[in-house]
């Protein structure tokens, strides 16, 4: 096996090859001694992922509500992010704090799930996503496009989908997915979160807002608790 057989792919012109070469490898492996090959079957190469995500902004210019004293925390902006996985297992943790935020708490995101492991198609504790129906029956990760070209107006029954963003518009417990009969699948979630809310008229309103820049916002932030408990047949 060589790179050089890219060619020999249907589609692939030079311009095409040129540009995917620099992340195309071609290597030798040799199981070590104490790996044992049973029952004449081909070796696999056990492969696990590691990924490290760092991304740090920080707008120069002094903002208005440092001048004013409303902002509580420093103009630093970063995201944190770590993915693994491993033949079924996965597992990721996630940590942004926003400008004019405290360092901590912070938004804090994470899960573990395993996929094709025991009966199970797919189960994830942590952070998930869940959609059925075209998302007119349930859809935890409805979101609009900043742009307008190409919108994905039909959302896919992705069922249960790990969430690996800090972000508060998912879900957050336990959702397992199993087929049986070879026909049917079922699937069963639970999630408990925290809300942000805020008093208007002395009634309690969700509020939406996910940046905590002032004393009001952090006031706000986890007043409310949710649970969310359901299954899906199909």
């Amino acid at each position: 096996v060589s790179i050089y057989e890219l060619q020999v792919i249907p589609d692939f012109d030079r311009h095409i090859i040129e540009k995917i070469l620099p992340f195309v490898f071609v290597e030798e492996f040799w199981p070590e001694d104490n790996i044992s090959i049973w029952k004449g079957r081909k070796f696999i190469r056990r492969k696990k992922n590691w990924r490290l995500l760092f991304r740090y902004g920080r707008v120069l210019e002094i903002a208005k509500g440092y001048r004013t004293g409303h902002y509580i925390g420093s103009p630093d902006d970063f995201l944190t992010k770590i993915n693994f996985s491993d033949q079924g297992y996965k597992f990721s943790l996630a940590y942004k704090k926003k400008y004019a935020e405290y360092l901590y708490p912070g938004h804090i995101g994470g899960y573990f799930s395993l996929e094709k492991k025991f009966i199970f198609d797919r189960l994830i504790f942590g952070d998930y996503q869940i959609g059925c129906g075209q998302s007119l029956i349930l859809n935890s990760a409805f979101s609009l496009y900043k742009i307008l070209t190409n919108p994905d107006l039909a959302k896919h029954n992705v069922k249960i989908k790990q969430n690996s963003s800090p972000s508060k518009y998912h879900f957050r417990g336990l959702a397992s997915s199993i087929t049986f009969a070879d026909n049917f699948e079922s699937t069963f979630f639970y999630s408990h979160r925290f809300l942000n809310s805020k008093i208007e008229n002395n009634k309690a309103k969700i509020s939406y807002n996910d940046h905590y820049k002032t004393v009001k916002d952090l006031k706000n932030k986890n007043t409310l608790g949710e649970q969310t408990l359901g299954g899906i047949l199909s």
